[in-house]
């Protein structure tokens, strides 16, 4: 993001595709969260990254 976003909730929307394999399994293809402030926004996001993001929320 080139500026920060005030706190709030956010939508997250992970999109994956089957994989073509005997048991079920998925690969992740796209990470994005929504942002709306009077404009919606979509910011690409590294797993980690969201891994990290929510891990920092739940210590506040």
């Amino acid at each position: 993001m080139e500026k920060a976003h005030a706190p709030g909730e956010f939508d997250v929307q992970i999109d994956e595709e089957p994989l073509d394999v005997m048991w079920e399994g998925y690969h992740r293809t796209l990470t994005f969260f929504l942002a709306s402030g009077g404009l919606t926004e979509a910011f690409g996001v590294t797993e980690a990254a969201l891994e990290e993001a929510l891990a920092s929320d739940r210590q506040e």
